[in-house]
């Protein structure tokens, strides 16, 4: 299995030792014939087929729907590689010393390389790779990179065992190696033999076996077709505990007849067919597998160096043994600590608690442990809320700024160093993996300051000596955390939402890595189509009518949008007291404003704390970028160079800014000081803008307003290969009972419980980029965004001349439909649209719109154009990352495909052959 997400495919060259290469990749498999072989050996393959990605290798695609649950695969034991077989045949060729499981298959592996084209498993050997890029390929340069020389030591161990190994099966292997290639009729018996018994060829096989075999209660096995399926998490993996692999294996049940493998989540046609591996660290999949996921990875964790236990003296650690061994804890925990407070193991904890006790406690401990009650003597409560999270929260936060200072690059400088093309494939992954490493140990920094800053509040309040956050300015904070940490907030809004006694309620709020953001909301019992999951009465939502009524004459000049912005805005400055405090409950909407993106920012601005943070990142919503169009215009060129976002980005930010300056001049201001504490900051172009943002991506609209709705604007959006055919597009409809109006949302398709619940936004990428930030990879409803302008000669405004040649132009445009001289649209290929943008065209060149023989200007026209914007596109750009960049390659398809279309039209229409 392999899924190179930061390390892509490497060639036969790699290492001057593998030459042996050529010899058995005789044949490169097709689409077909594998699954053939397959289902000819009594295989099973539901609606899937072998296709080739990008970065990734060979892997398996959906020809058909797949279900949750669904039979998959079948591979039959007659073809699957077993530890058991393996050995049986070296024994057969006078092996003494039974072999482990991979030894074993790695020596049937290269048996059957031998045997070449008379080989049983000729297809499935010629689509392995000639090479698994793992530390154990590393050059030095990539082994330094990954700032983790346990890791550098543990390949060279690898090497050493295998060279050893080697060895002890060399005269077995030769023997079994010869008869293979003399059943291949082999040229060469000695280059042959060679070939397949050599260091470099034993190497190889064993990276096959380390990188795709399945293990099974502790028992490798290789699966031909089965080991093509790429990794991608879980979208319910966020939400599941460490259960040692027991997801993966519900989804894969091995028996005596064969491996039987279901789908662990729903596939449409044409999407690759992924599946969760399973609970494991990120090191795993680099040190074996030799890719690192491109998402979060729920399960992984960073080494942090705990103390100790005779940090005070051999003495007392004797003593915190005792206590130890008391609870439970009989070994010294995994220092490799996940990025979430909730995840951290409680022995970790325990052995934090056992470390900080003083003297009196040590001697307490153990007795009263033993009595199995706690005392004075000894404070003993676990598991959390724990009494003792004031002491594990700072050790932790203690060691994970410990370790983000201990490497010796910036994230921002190995996201810089990623963008460069001609980064080898080894040191692209070593960054790719260390990057990995820091994101856990800043997450882990950011809650556990969150949970210091929240229990300081909340126990003492007034004390401004504590120095127990005094690493915290070496962390890379995404946010303060004044409104306490991220999990106890989800936790208060879901007891918020309980508390209003919804007509209905069937989700909940849940931490989540996957599409773009870490919260959604998840079924908290099994859905059908068409159930209703959320009913939200409108008195629980921020309204037009409700900020109308509240803050009233101040608003009165407003249109709907800046009435519920400046509503929006009360309400978050009214989370801070009068005593200077922040707390949810001081408003109505508390627990649900602590869940939007940015808040903590605005409320200590709010409070006159700069926080000096850096939103120019471009992982940010795009009106977050900069302050002025101008700047605005710089990152967009930096970002997004070729799409048409380049231009319509800083104005969007310019729209913004003349909005706010008119809201300026309208606004009752004394009438909003009355109304609103804070006026002044209310009314800062920060606020207004955050403001702006949180209303163009989270408003819900039924009856023609806007409206912001808990719980339902944590719905995320779903890639097409997620949504069921036939589904419809997110619609919230609603009802009166009682003379009071509710919101009612329906699932748009079947959800199991616990897992995350999804809308079709309906929306194209460049909306979804625009206003919310993100880009989905498979989008059916994308298009890609063109906009023109009609000009004359060089001189873009002498259309606004009354000349009769502009007069006639202006004609011509209204005898279309056309209002203004500006067109945006929105095209694909087959696009219902493509007609309308050609009249335009016709129009700005003065050309027919129409394919009639030599007729084929605007067709010409539109050509030149998409030819254009093809060209000026810039893959590599250095600021074009993660969502950007799907926005720019999924442009970039449409472009290419509008370009297939309108050549062939040309081609078939216009440029006929006129004579017979």
């Amino acid at each position: 299995m392999t899924v190179a997400i930061c390390a892509r495919r490497i060639s036969h060259q790699i290492g001057a030792t593998l030459v042996f290469s050529h010899l058995f990749f005789f044949c490169a498999p097709t689409n077909a014939n594998l699954i053939d072989w397959l289902r000819l050996k009594g295989g099973i393959a539901n609606g899937l087929e072998m296709a080739e990605f990008e970065g990734m290798g060979y892997g398996l695609r959906c020809s058909s729907r797949l279900e949750t649950g669904a039979q998959a695969l079948f591979v039959p034991s007659s073809v699957i590689f077993s530890g058991g077989n393996g050995n049986t045949i070296a024994r057969a060729h006078g092996q003494i010393q039974p072999l482990s499981d991979a030894d074993a298959i790695a020596f049937n592996l290269l048996l059957e390389q031998a045997k070449g084209p008379k080989s049983v498993w000729a297809l499935y050997m010629s689509m392995l790779p000639p090479a698994v890029l793992t530390p154990k390929l590393f050059g030095q340069p990539a082994l330094s990179a990954l700032h983790e020389p346990q890791v550098a030591r543990r390949a060279a161990r690898a090497h050493d065992l295998a060279a050893a190994t080697l060895v002890r099966v060399s005269p077995s292997l030769r023997r079994a190696v010869r008869a293979g290639c003399a059943l291949a009729s082999a040229s060469d018996m000695n280059i042959c033999i060679e070939a397949h018994t050599s260091m470099a060829s034993w190497a190889w096989a064993l990276s096959i076996v380390n990188s795709r075999a399945l293990i099974f209660k502790g028992v490798r096995f290789l699966v031909p077709i089965a080991d093509l399926v790429n990794h991608r998490t879980h979208i319910g993996a966020w939400m599941r505990e460490v259960e040692h692999g027991n997801f993966f294996l519900k989804h894969h049940v091995l028996s005596t007849s064969g491996l039987h493998t279901s789908s662990d989540r729903n596939f449409a046609p044409g999407y690759q067919f992924f599946e969760d591996y399973g609970d494991n660290p990120t090191h795993i999949y680099v040190e074996h597998h030799g890719f690192v996921p491109e998402e979060e990875n729920p399960f992984d964790c960073a080494p942090v160096k705990l103390p100790s236990l005779n940090h005070d003296g051999n003495g007392r650690a004797n003593s915190r043994i005792d206590v130890l061994t008391a609870v439970g804890v009989h070994r010294m925990p995994s220092k490799c600590m996940p990025g979430e407070l909730n995840r951290v193991r409680q022995d970790v904890r325990i052995l934090i608690w056992a470390l900080s006790i003083n003297t009196t406690q040590l001697e307490a401990c153990p007795a009263t442990l033993s009595d199995g009650a706690a005392s004075s003597q000894c404070e003993y409560a676990f598991p959390l809320p724990s009494l003792h999270e004031r002491v594990i929260a700072p050790a932790l936060l203690n060691e994970a700024t410990g370790g983000l200072a201990a490497f010796k690059t910036t994230l921002k400088k190995d996201e810089m160093a990623l963008v460069d093309p001609l980064l080898a494939h080894d040191l692209r992954l070593s960054i790719c993996f260390r990057k990995s490493r820091k994101r856990v140990l800043m997450r882990l920094a950011s809650e556990a300051a969150a949970a210091i800053i929240c229990e300081t509040s909340n126990n003492n309040p007034h004390d401004k000596n504590d120095d127990r956050v005094a690493h915290a300015p070496f962390v890379e904070l995404k946010k303060t955390v004044m409104l306490g940490p991220l999990t106890k907030r989800v936790a208060d809004f879901n007891a918020w939402t309980s508390s209003r006694n919804w007509p209905v309620l069937h989700v909940k709020a849940a931490i989540l890595s996957s599409h773009g953001g870490r919260i959604g909301a998840v079924a908290t019992k099994s859905l059908n189509q068409g159930e209703v999951y959320v009913d939200v009465p409108e008195t629980d939502c921020l309204t037009t009518s409700a900020a109308r009524r509240e803050i009233g004459t101040a608003v009165r000049s407003l249109d709907d949008f800046h009435a519920i912005l400046i509503f929006l805005v009360k309400c978050v400055v009214a989370l801070i007291g009068s005593d200077g405090n922040v707390n949810t409950t001081n408003n109505q909407f508390g627990p649900y404003l602590a869940l939007l993106p940015g808040i903590d920012e605005i409320v200590s601005l709010t409070l006159g704390i700069t926080l000096g943070q850096d939103h120019h990142s471009a992982q940010s919503p795009p009106l977050l970028w900069a302050n002025l169009p101008t700047k605005a215009a710089t990152f967009a060129r930096d970002r997004l160079e070729g799409s048409a976002l380049v231009i319509a980005l800083p104005a969007y930010v310019a729209s913004t800014q003349r909005t706010y300056n008119a809201i300026l001049q309208r606004i009752n201001r004394r009438a909003l000081g009355a109304a609103i504490r804070h006026s002044d900051v209310a009314l800062s172009w920060p606020v207004f803008r955050w403001a702006a943002q949180i209303l163009d991506s989270r408003s819900i609209w039924w009856n023609g307003q806007r409206h912001l709705v808990p719980m339902l604007d944590l719905v995320n959006a779903a890639d097409a290969f997620e949504i069921p055919p036939g589904t419809s597009v997110h619609r919230t409809s609603t009802a009166v009972r009682d003379r009071k109006r509710f919101a009612i949302t329906s699932a748009a398709w079947q959800f199991d419980q616990g897992e995350q619940v999804l809308e079709n936004y309906g929306q194209p990428n460049h909306i979804l980029y625009l206003y919310h930030g993100f880009a989905l990879s498979a989008n059916d409803h994308d298009c890609v965004r063109l906009d023109f302008k009609m000009t004359m000669a060089h001189d873009s405004d002498a259309l606004d001349s009354e000349t009769p040649e502009s007069a006639a132009v202006k004609r011509r445009l209204l005898t279309f439909g056309f209002g203004a001289l500006d067109y945006t649209t929105c095209v694909t290929s087959g696009s219902p649209h493509l007609g309308r943008l050609l009249e335009f065209i016709s129009i700005k060149h003065g050309v027919s719109h129409k394919i009639h023989h030599s007729h084929s200007g605007a067709y010409l026209a539109l050509l030149e154009e998409v030819d254009h914007r093809i060209y000026i596109y810039d893959l590599n750009t250095r600021g074009t990352v993660g969502h950007a960049k799907t926005l720019i390659y999924n442009e970039l398809d449409h472009l290419r495909k509008l370009r297939s279309e309108l050549t062939y039209l040309l081609g078939y229409n216009a440029f006929l052959p006129l004579g017979r």
